[in-house]
């Protein structure tokens, strides 16, 4: 449960907590599908966000999610958490085959949905990811991490192009974390796409403010893999790169 409470929370401190809480959890019994599930997930953010492609580290994360699943197969939360581990590592069809089987268990786990849209997403089945986001936030409208739904929505409406809708989006997740460096920087590229310049400098220095310390690089892996096998990949790069660059010669 101190697992889950610090993943929610999403920054980077409370994740480097979120997988000292669960590997604390598998110590204690190394057979508990649920707290292998967390740690998989957990490492598999941190993968995905921080560190450069690393096939090894990838399938060690994924043969724990496969531990997790073999364990408690029928357990939809393990289920789901463990389809997010999947889909972050590279492997979002087995990803999207792990979330269908949670939701099949229990058609109202909105972690199942927020799984499948996830997984959805980086396959480019954009309308089947936007189905699985809207059922999350009908089975969910509350969640405390609700924001993250809106955060992948907006990444599938860039993939299919619709940059109004994916702006959209960014702001709903706005008004949820608004202190997030993320959904800011997202915003800001996609101000720029529609030629809102200003509006594009203004959330591009919000994301800066807010996580100082990440570096261009680090922005590049996390987007890179938002979009990968995408059509708008290197469209999004480049809005990164040139807001981080007008960014840098504001601040002289």
């Amino acid at each position: 449960m101190r697992s889950i409470a610090a993943y929610r929370r999403m920054t980077a401190p409370a994740l480097m907590q979120a997988i000292a809480e669960a590997q604390r959890a598998v110590e204690i019994a190394p057979d508990y599908g649920l707290a292998l599930a967390l740690l998989a997930q957990n490492q598999a953010v941190l993968y995905n966000q921080v560190i450069p492609d690393n096939p090894e580290e990838a399938l060690r994360i994924r043969a724990m999610a496969e531990q997790a699943i073999a364990l408690d197969p029928d357990n939809p939360v393990v289920l789901s958490t463990a389809a997010v581990a999947l889909s972050l590592t590279g492997f979002p069809a087995e990803g999207l085959a792990t979330g269908l089987r949670a939701i099949s268990l229990n058609p109202t786990n909105e972690f199942g949905y927020l799984a499948c849209g996830q997984a959805s997403t980086l396959l480019n089945r954009i309308d089947d990811a936007l189905v699985y986001f809207e059922k999350e936030r009908q089975l969910a409208p509350g969640h405390p991490a609700i924001w993250i739904s809106y955060q992948w929505q907006a990444c599938a409406f860039a993939r299919a192009e619709r940059w109004a809708e994916s702006m959209a989006s960014f702001d709903e997740a706005l008004k949820l974390t608004p202190d997030n460096a993320s959904p800011n920087i997202g915003r800001a590229i996609c101000s720029r796409h529609l030629g809102l310049h200003d509006e594009a400098r203004t959330f591009m220095a919000l994301g800066r403010k807010y996580e100082p310390a990440i570096p261009l690089q680090i922005w590049e892996l996390r987007y890179g893999r938002a979009h990968a096998g995408g059509p708008v990949h290197e469209v999004y790069l480049d809005h990164l790169r040139t807001l981080w660059a007008e960014a840098e010669a504001e601040a002289g």
